[in-house]
């Protein structure tokens, strides 16, 4: 049917976008160039599937959530290479700690549920 051929394409597209990223990033940067690759092709796939069903299913709201979701990894991304840059002890933990603060601040959740996933009584 016309829905699962076109979602097949959809398929190969990415395939095909991932690939060609992969050969582009992985010679420059190696593992880094094949993570930046398939990070950029799910970003690329989701505002896809966003706009997709913006217009299908004439949702409401899916925008500003995609913003929302933008800014906070935009928001990791530049934390981690300023922590990498400045060759920080345990960023590790430090990009963790950040990835919570970043979810409320970003919007993408309450204070309270961040709390409540945590179970952290200190926080009340």
């Amino acid at each position: 049917t016309q829905s699962r051929s076109s979602a097949a394409s959809d398929v190969y597209k990415r395939q095909v976008l991932n690939l060609l990223l992969n050969l582009w990033l992985i010679p420059r940067w190696q593992v880094e160039g094949a993570a930046w690759a398939s990070l950029i092709t799910q970003w690329l796939t989701a505002g896809v599937q966003v706009g997709l069903a913006r217009r299908s299913h004439n949702v409401q709201g899916l925008g500003l959530l995609f913003l929302r979701a933008l800014v906070y990894f935009g928001g990791l991304l530049l934390a981690g290479g300023l922590m990498r840059a400045a060759s920080v002890p345990l960023a590790t933990a430090g990009m963790a700690l950040l990835a919570l603060v970043l979810l409320p601040l970003s919007g993408l959740l309450r204070w309270s549920m961040v709390r409540d996933a945590m179970n952290w009584p200190l926080v009340r």
